[in-house]
């Protein structure tokens, strides 16, 4: 692929990991691509987390480690692009773990094609299939590789948030600029990307069908987690995105930004025993009037099963959440 000179800063938040941050930094510095910094961002562990990023500093000189006292992914993030001193950055969750030409193949398709990203897609993995060899790029040997760009702001901007998580993308850095991560627990991936979208002007975004990165999936992880206040947060920031992007173009009312943190807030409540669910029903109401405020964005999408179950959540909200809660109770027995 060339000669690689640019240096890439891999940011990765750590937090609690001690049983994973050794895989994903494995997976990281056995990159092909060999010219990057890997900058760790130990968030205030109470495990051997931190620790274990400092014995990988002892032994490759191509990590840097921060500590800091626990503030959550996004400032940990933030805390990674102020140190960063590459040309590119990418981030890794610390319980993942990435392919072994990941690094090389988004930069070589970015330079390809001059964009300011790259991405490709990502596959949910479980404990098992690490070290395994089930999905690695060998066995996708079989898939030939198509690589897309994406031009203007309406269709780069859209995939870009195909998803809209930060990993999965290799960003020059000068894209980035000062944007940083706000603090949110959850959906603020996808408000960074919209800073970055309205405020930078994302212009080339060149995508690989490969897929790179693998999401690990367990069962305390902030996306599976009961009930809390944060899912309602969720459904306020995709608001927030939703009302920016369509400024830009009508476009972005079809890859779903409202109705993924609604449907999870009605899922997690209908997770709730009734008199748990009680307790948050003014949560409950406000997410009803989001619904309603926000009917087009779920009920006007071309894919019909989310349009069913838009048109159920802004019209019956009620019974919907019923249904979720009869079809969990069937699961149970």
């Amino acid at each position: 692929m060339g000669k690689i000179m640019e240096k890439i800063s891999v940011i990765v938040p750590v937090y609690n990991v001690e049983k994973y941050i050794d895989r994903a930094l494995e997976s990281i510095c056995g990159q092909t691509y060999q010219n990057i910094e890997v900058l760790l961002i130990d968030d205030g562990s109470n495990d051997r987390s931190g620790s274990i990023c400092d014995s990988w500093r002892e032994k490759d000189a191509r990590v840097r480690v921060f500590h800091q006292t626990n503030s959550g992914v996004s400032m940990a993030r933030n805390l990674g692009l102020d140190n960063a001193d590459g040309d590119y950055v990418m981030f890794v969750d610390a319980d993942d773990w990435i392919d072994t030409e990941m690094i090389e193949k988004l930069y070589y398709i970015l330079k390809k094609y001059d964009a300011d990203i790259s991405t490709c897609r990502y596959i949910e993995a479980r404990e098992k299939d690490y070290g395994s060899g089930k999905n690695s790029l060998k066995t996708q040997e079989k898939i030939k590789e198509c690589v897309t760009l994406a031009e203007g702001r309406e269709d780069a901007g859209i995939r870009m948030l195909l998803p809209w998580a930060v990993y999965c993308k290799l960003y020059k850095k000068e894209v980035i600029g000062k944007i940083r991560l706000k603090s949110y627990k959850i959906a603020e991936d996808l408000l960074f990307n919209t800073d970055i979208i309205c405020i930078s002007g994302v212009d080339r975004v060149a995508s690989t069908n490969l897929q790179l990165y693998h999401y690990f999936i367990r069962e305390n992880s902030a996306i599976r987690q009961e009930y809390q206040k944060k899912y309602l947060d969720g459904v306020l920031v995709e608001e927030q995105c939703y009302d920016r992007l369509m400024q830009i173009s009508p476009k972005y009312g079809d890859i779903n930004i409202v109705g993924c943190s609604v449907s999870m807030f009605f899922d997690k409540m209908a997770e709730l025993p009734f008199k748990e669910r009680r307790k948050y029903k003014e949560d409950y109401k406000i997410c009803k009037k989001s619904a309603k405020k926000y009917k087009n964005a779920l009920c006007k999408v071309s894919d019909r099963h989310r349009k069913i179950s838009g048109m159920l959540k802004v019209y019956v909200p009620d019974v919907y959440l019923w249904t979720l809660v009869v079809r969990k109770r069937r699961k149970m027995k």
